[in-house]
């Protein structure tokens, strides 16, 4: 999966590229599709749990993702769990 962000961060024009490849597992049977849902999903609900999260009620994803601190520490549960997404950033013009 490839998603690119073009947008306007400090008064400068932006391109942001994230880049995701996974694979079947063949230790614990969990297919790519389910490691890239599921896995977001339990780190958020243990986020939840945790009362990291402190939003109440239905929180659409994307907002989750606009507080950094928080996709920080999405991004490092997902590594622990050996997703890996590439983020690449460049001014554009």
């Amino acid at each position: 999966m490839n998603v690119k962000v073009k947008g306007v961060k400090e008064n400068s024009r932006m391109l942001y590229t994230y880049h995701l490849i996974d694979r079947y597992d063949d230790i614990t049977r969990v297919t790519a599709m389910g490691r890239t849902t599921a896995y977001t999903a339990s780190i958020i609900v243990q986020l939840l749990a945790n009362k990291v999260i402190e939003e109440k009620g239905v929180v659409p994803p994307e907002r989750l993702g606009m507080n950094e601190k928080l996709f920080k520490k999405i991004m490092i549960e997902l590594r622990k769990r050996e997703i890996k997404i590439e983020e690449r950033n460049e001014e554009i013009n």
